[in-house]
């Protein structure tokens, strides 16, 4: 079996924010009975009610094991039918519920753990890469919604330099639109990501070549 590693740009592993509870336990209660409403043209072999559950399950399982893919790259492969559009389509569903019932502290652990789950499943050699893809896009837009540049700028610029990478590699939609995206992301990332400032994170913004 093959195994999996991480993007660098992904890494280093953002810190999970501290809970008085468990924290599995707390992803596995934010179901909202509305996430599993009627999705946009879903598989017709895709049974709907496993993938709201299996975003839980990995979320949980990214959190317990602070990123590391190892402990999560088997639930993912026993799970590689539920990663298509449906998946994404329950995704931001369930954050769009989710982010706004929940604290602040809450919110930042969520967007935390996403991000970590967006760079395992990027780098998943299973499955089709072009929805990994899609998925850790749509993880990595979900906690800038969370992220701020005032009170987190380094989070914050390493998601959009993640999206910056992400959109550049990108087959799906429109390639001028791509670009357009990834040069905003990248740009984003490297007015926090100063020299002075945060130099490794520095060298880690890319040097994309737009035409």
């Amino acid at each position: 079996m093959a195994s999996v590693g991480v993007p660098a740009a992904f890494a280093p592993k953002h810190a999970h924010a501290s809970k008085p509870q468990n924290s599995g336990d707390f992803f596995m209660m934010q179901l909202p009975n509305s996430i599993a409403t009627e999705p946009v043209a879903p598989s017709l072999i895709t049974p709907l009610d496993q993938t709201p559950l299996l975003l839980l399950e990995l979320l949980k399982a990214t959190h317990s094991s602070q990123g590391d893919a190892q402990g999560v790259y088997p639930l993912l492969v026993e799970n590689l039918d539920l990663l298509e559009a449906h998946f994404i389509y329950v995704l931001r569903n369930w954050a769009t519920l989710t982010l706004s019932m929940v604290s602040l502290d809450e919110a930042t652990l969520i967007a935390s753990v996403l991000v970590d789950l967006a760079g395992i499943i990027w780098a998943l050699p299973e499955g089709d890469p072009d929805v990994n893809l899609e998925i850790a896009i749509a993880c990595c837009e979900i906690a800038l919604q969370v992220y701020t540049r005032e009170e987190l700028p380094w989070r914050w610029a390493t998601v959009h330099n993640n999206l910056a990478l992400c959109y550049s590699t990108r087959s799906h939609g429109n390639p001028v639109e791509n670009t357009r995206r990834a040069y905003a992301h990248y740009y984003q990332a490297k007015e926090v990501f100063a020299h002075r400032v945060f130099p490794e994170e520095w060298q880690r913004v890319p040097h994309i070549k737009f035409v």
